[in-house]
């Protein structure tokens, strides 16, 4: 099975990894190889993640970060649709 980033989880990732930069590059460094290890981990377990509060997700909390990844398992890849801080609020409101 193969792991395929959605734009809108590329785009959340890069934002994420921009921002820690901003204030400490050897720590974003440091989360960016997490948050892309852990998505990896999906290839083999793809639904070790919690049920998502979407119907048809996942979500895999990224402990002890503060991050959740919101993926969808398909046939023969695992999508990841989201990258999100725990603070925001998900599902978004209507």
């Amino acid at each position: 099975m193969r792991v395929h980033w959605s734009p809108a989880a590329a785009a959340d990732f890069e934002r994420i990894v921009q921002h820690i930069r901003e204030q400490n590059d050897p720590a974003a460094l440091r989360i960016a190889r997490l948050i892309y290890q852990s998505a990896a981990g999906l290839k083999s377990f793809p639904n070790r993640g919690r049920l998502g509060r979407v119907e048809g997700t996942r979500e895999l909390v990224l402990s002890p970060l503060p991050f959740i990844l919101i993926y969808r398992v398909k046939a023969d890849f695992v999508e990841i649709a989201n990258v999100l801080h725990g603070a925001q609020q998900w599902p978004p409101r209507p």
